[in-house]
């Protein structure tokens, strides 16, 4: 009996090629985002040690130059804190875009083998039917053979 032949073998291989492609894709999309959400925590916890330094907190005498400058650059620093929010939601987007890209792209790699596995099972019925068959004649000759 022939061997098993799935026809669809090449389009399964090229989806697993998708799939793994895709996987790539979102590995280093969660990289990005996570590269993104440790830099935002670097610039927040800046943030609270600026706010920790204020120099209104300090006692003695505060220079007007001094406050100003503290000002420009607790500004500075809610600006970058803002732009970085901004690039994490972006790296979130991206992942989820990535997530969704995946689980499609292995839902349908796994169609595909549970139709390759349906044809197996088929195959190997029809090989055990065909199997029976051939032991069946050979009982009925030799059954006729010792009658002879």
């Amino acid at each position: 009996m022939k061997k098993f032949k799935f026809k669809l073998e090449k389009l399964l291989n090229a989806k697993t090629v998708i799939e793994n492609l895709k996987k790539e894709e979102l590995f280093k999309a969660k990289k990005r985002l996570e590269e993104e959400k440790y830099a935002l925590d670097y610039l927040e916890g800046i943030k609270n040690e600026i706010l920790l330094q204020s120099p209104s907190r300090q006692v003695d005498s505060v220079k007007a130059y001094e406050l100003i400058n503290f000002d420009n650059f607790y500004r500075r620093v809610s600006e970058l804190i803002y732009n970085q929010r901004k690039k994490v939601e972006e790296s979130q987007r991206m992942y989820d875009c990535s997530l969704n890209e995946f689980l499609n792209a292995k839902r349908e790699k796994r169609i595909l083998e549970v139709l390759k596995d349906k044809r197996f099972k088929l195959f190997l019925e029809e090989y055990a039917k065909q199997e029976q068959k051939n032991l069946d004649e050979h009982a009925i000759i030799a059954f006729s053979r010792r009658d002879e």
